[in-house]
């Protein structure tokens, strides 16, 4: 499911940067998409280092606080370049959803 994840969001950061594409694609997708990705590295080091390989619904809510605090609320008083936006708050959200729900379905780290 992981690879899933990676090679969208490889495919929207090809859009974003190399094409002149506009929309849902260039603007939000690698967002929906990052914290899926962030959260399935997350469990792959708890499993490398010996720890219970899930994220409980506080951790991925505490995941989904801290990029956006630091992406859309830090880094755009800091650097120009930046811009925050609630829109990838939203999708930020959503995609925490979306990896807590798929671990409940699908139960990729069901140990029974």
């Amino acid at each position: 499911m992981n690879g899933f994840f990676i090679v969208i969001y490889g495919l929207s950061l090809y859009v974003k940067f190399l094409t002149n594409q506009q929309g849902f694609i260039k603007n939000y997708l690698a967002d929906l998409l990052c914290m899926p990705i962030v959260f399935y590295l997350v469990v792959e080091i708890f499993r490398i280092l010996k720890h219970k390989p899930y994220l409980t619904p506080y951790m991925v809510v505490i995941g989904i606080l801290y990029f956006s605090l630091i992406f859309e609320w830090l880094l755009p008083q800091i650097a120009i370049q930046y811009t925050g936006d609630g829109y990838d708050v939203l999708m930020y959200c959503i995609g925490g959803a979306v990896y807590f729900f798929s671990t409940k379905i699908l139960k990729p780290y069901d140990l029974s």
